[in-house]
């Protein structure tokens, strides 16, 4: 549905969208909570559990980190 027909439909039948609560209150059901980090250039949201320890969030931020190229497999050849 395009905005602008949303709105129309929300407007005409006098409600409001819901989807920011139905996350919210997901979140809450899962015992879930954001962690945000924030550098130079960008900011990123990280999900992580309800009483996690700074260890364990860590953890889960820094496995998710993107790994540099393999090198090229080079097939051995003997002198």
């Amino acid at each position: 549905m395009e905005p602008a027909e949303r709105d129309a439909f929300l407007a005409e039948n006098k409600i409001t969208a819901q989807m920011g609560k139905i996350v919210t209150e997901g979140y809450h059901a899962l015992h879930l909570h954001h962690f945000y980090t924030a550098g130079a250039d960008e900011v990123k949201c990280w999900t992580i559990r309800d009483g996690w320890t700074a260890p364990k969030a860590a953890g889960t931020i820094h496995t998710v980190r993107e790994l540099p190229p393999k090198p090229a497999n080079h097939a051995h050849t003997p002198n």
